[in-house]
């Protein structure tokens, strides 16, 4: 969040940097220049309404006056923890506040996290920041001396570079999708698309006030009611073959399914099937969703699905991103009180 500050002309910068001085002041008795400010803590106060999850989508001059009291009533370590867990969400708002259309990712978590537990997929993105690396340096990629100089290294790899190596290594991945040959994997293009796109407008949108107040947002939910029925109706078909795709997906390594809460698990089967999945973390900086994945789900019906999978007359990813997203189907898992009051 620093970088983006420090390098965007906009006003609201300027503005985070002022109140930066006041939390920080607050958080630690005195105003420290050689500390990290408090930008993301900064940023989510300001937008605060004074209620657990009642965010405004831009903050103003009466906002800034307030910060203050906003920052002695989260100054305890479950307003610590509060402010934590907003974090994420913060840098995403900022970011399409500021029409910052890359993230600076960089950091052995964000690395790891993005590998989503695959060695493999953690081994490719270290050689794609290999790949920016040596070209920064004017190294030779294929030669054992450039190697040992990246893998022995006493400093730091500069942030720029590891962030090039991320996009590029998500953008592979990406084109990965496309790439493949199987029957029906254009169908799959299309599904991932349209979920990637939707996960990052739930989580970024700076016109939208919830993406504060339920943050990291993009677990689906889907339940296939007729899927594993005897029905041959039109919409068992369809449901069928929503649920295949999502399986190839999930098969390919795009989809990661989520076990679902306990209470949620139904023993009636009359329910139907349900399956929650996510996009796989590798796939976050190519769309722009946050790069820990998802921790809220969203529901979304198969049959709005079906509009991505239908060969005849497919809806395209983007405009169906955008209609979801205009009403998404929040499902009731607001995020847990920590038990502090504003006004104390």
């Amino acid at each position: 969040m620093e970088q983006m500050i420090r390098r965007s002309t906009s006003p609201i910068a300027e503005r985070l940097v002022r109140g930066a001085s006041v939390v920080q002041r607050i958080r630690s008795g005195r105003a420290n220049e050689a500390s990290t400010p408090p930008f993301y803590q900064t940023y989510v106060l300001l937008h605060w309404q004074g209620q657990a999850e009642a965010f405004k989508t831009s903050f103003n001059k009466t906002d800034e006056d307030d910060l203050e009291r906003r920052a002695l009533a989260s100054h305890s370590p479950a307003g610590e923890a509060w402010l934590r867990r907003k974090q994420n969400a913060a840098l995403l708002h900022l970011a399409s506040t500021l029409g910052f259309k890359r993230l600076p990712l960089a950091g052995a978590n964000v690395i790891v996290s993005l590998s989503d537990g695959s060695i493999r997929d953690f081994l490719e993105i270290l050689g794609f920041i290999y790949e920016a690396y040596t070209k920064r340096h004017k190294l030779d990629a294929y030669s054992q001396e450039s190697l040992d100089k990246f893998a022995l290294a006493r400093t730091t790899v500069a942030n720029e570079v590891q962030t090039n190596g991320i996009y590029r290594a998500s953008s592979a991945y990406h084109a990965g999708v496309s790439a493949r040959g199987e029957r029906d994997f254009d169908v799959v293009l299309r599904l991932i698309e349209g979920l990637g796109r939707y996960a990052a407008i739930l989580q970024s949108d700076h016109r939208d006030p919830s993406v504060m107040g339920r943050s990291e947002r993009g677990i689906f939910q889907v339940r296939f009611e007729a899927a594993r029925s005897e029905r041959v109706d039109p919409a068992a078909k369809r449901e069928r073959a929503v649920l295949n795709v999502v399986r190839q997906a999930e098969i390919a390594g795009y989809l990661r399914m989520v076990d679902p809460p306990n209470h949620d698990v139904r023993s009636d089967l009359r329910q139907g099937q349900l399956l929650r999945f996510r996009l796989h973390r590798r796939l976050a900086p190519y769309y722009g969703f946050s790069y820990r994945g998802p921790y809220e789900p969203v529901a979304v019906s198969a049959s709005e699905i079906w509009q991505l999978c239908d060969r005849v007359s497919p809806v395209e990813p983007i405009l169906w991103a955008d209609s979801m997203a205009a009403n998404p189907n929040m499902l009731d898992q607001s995020e847990l009180s920590l038990g502090w009051d504003a006004d104390q």
